[in-house]
């Protein structure tokens, strides 16, 4: 629709100013966790790239799985997973 979404979302990978939401979080969490990073230390790091659209749930990631079969939940807490 032209408004910009997939800009925002995505971006340009140079100049840096223009990365998106997507480069820009992906680059903090790897930077924290080279940080916080020691010999005794173990991240796992899990992503999930989603389309709601129209009601329904893609994968962006596995775009063969049926929306059927994506459920987004909420736990009691009001956490999303």
């Amino acid at each position: 629709t032209g408004t910009g979404k997939t800009f925002t979302m995505e971006g340009v990978d140079q100049p840096p100013e223009l990365r998106g939401i997507i480069p820009r979080a992906f680059n903090q969490i790897f930077e924290q966790i080279a940080l916080h990073s020691g010999q005794s230390t173990e991240f796992l790091v899990r992503a999930s790239y989603l389309e709601i659209y129209n009601e329904e749930v893609k994968d962006l990631l596995h775009p063969r799985t049926p929306s059927k079969a994506i459920t987004i939940r909420e736990d009691s807490s009001g956490g999303i997973f």
